[in-house]
């Protein structure tokens, strides 16, 4: 026991005197300097309040800006396959929603079938992308928010022809 107490008394020792060898000591003739001993005047409640609001930190979890970018295609996801005319939205559950994100909401797909949404992405989100064109059965598909932590994965959505009722 009383071993262990001087080992302990003795790195204590060692680790409050490290670096103060460093230091440059004051000479018997120098003069110390004095050190700054005015205290700064108490912020009013304004400063207080704005200085609060300015420095409010992002959520926990917030991942950022993000791009959901993908293709539609008609019947398999292959080149020449990429279908114009499709209506792709982008719906997103957030518990901290981001005005803007997910925006324009809607878009056709020209002749190239592509579409691209800019999102704003916190690890729980809930980011479901779908695509419509009559004649053809509507699909979805779903991404989280950990999805996108780098990069949200390139996305291709597959329309097949709508049975025809016999």
């Amino acid at each position: 026991m009383k071993r262990g107490a001087f080992a302990l008394l003795a790195l204590i020792l060692v680790l409050t005197a490290c670096g103060k060898d460093d230091a440059p000591q004051p000479s018997a003739t120098s003069t110390p300097k004095p050190t700054h001993t005015r205290t700064p005047p108490a912020a009013t409640a304004t400063e207080t309040a704005t200085a609060t609001a300015t420095a409010t930190p992002w959520p926990a979890g917030d991942i950022g800006w993000r791009k959901v970018k993908g293709v539609v295609y008609a019947g398999t996801d292959a080149p020449g396959n990429e279908l114009a005319g499709a209506l792709v939205e982008c719906s997103q559950f957030s518990y901290f929603p981001r005005e803007g994100s997910c925006a324009p909401y809607q878009i056709t797909t020209e002749s190239d079938g592509a579409f691209e949404f800019d999102v704003f992405v916190h690890d729980t989100d809930s980011i479901t992308l779908s695509a419509q064109k009559t004649g053809y059965e509507p699909v979805k598909h779903r991404l989280v928010g950990l999805d996108c932590l780098a990069v949200c994965p390139f996305v291709e959505l597959v329309l097949e022809t709508a049975s025809q009722p016999h």
